[in-house]
């Protein structure tokens, strides 16, 4: 570890004079945007396949529900007649 006398002055010193340190110093820079709050459902796609052979519990299609934010799909079982 370095250490001299005077050591925070002259830091602060160069700081000042250098102009690269003065255009990265937080407080020059464009303030950042406040972020939007997306509810996790917002933007969802929802398709159904049907006509398939009916599984031991009678369901004879599927109904399938895109989350596109999470990206997550979900394949639910249903009977034709919910249609």
């Amino acid at each position: 570890m370095l250490w001299w006398s005077n050591m925070k002055k002259e830091i602060v010193e160069f700081v000042v004079k250098c102009l690269a340190c003065q255009y990265v110093k937080i407080e020059h820079r464009k303030p950042l945007e406040l972020l939007q709050p997306r509810w996790k459902w917002e933007n969802l796609a929802m398709d159904f396949v049907n006509e398939l052979p009916y599984t031991q519990t009678s369901f004879d299609a599927i109904s399938v529900i895109v989350n596109r934010l999470k990206k997550f799909v979900y394949f639910l079982p249903i009977k034709i007649t919910y249609l």
